[in-house]
This record gives structure tokens, C-alpha cells and sequence, in this order.
């Protein structure tokens, strides 16, 4: 593992996307929550 890298455990940079579920297809996937 390289100096330059920061370890796993620590928290993303800057624009990084939080921890959670990935990005879905949106409205239009096939999770229709909000429609009838």
C-alpha cells in the first residue's frame, strides 16, 4: 500500500459520495415508489 494512498478506514475526500445505497436508474428504474 502506498503512502500517497490514505487507508480504507478513513473518511472519502471531498466530493466522494456518502456511504449508502448506489445511485439507482431514478424514477424511471424499476422502483416505482412515488408512482401509483
Amino acid at each position: 500500500m502506498s503512502h500517497l494512498e490514505p487507508p480504507i478506514a478513513s473518511p472519502p475526500p471531498p466530493g466522494a459520495q456518502p456511504p449508502g445505497p448506489a445511485p439507482g436508474p431514478g424514477p424511471s428504474g424499476p422502483t416505482p415508489s412515488h408512482i401509483p
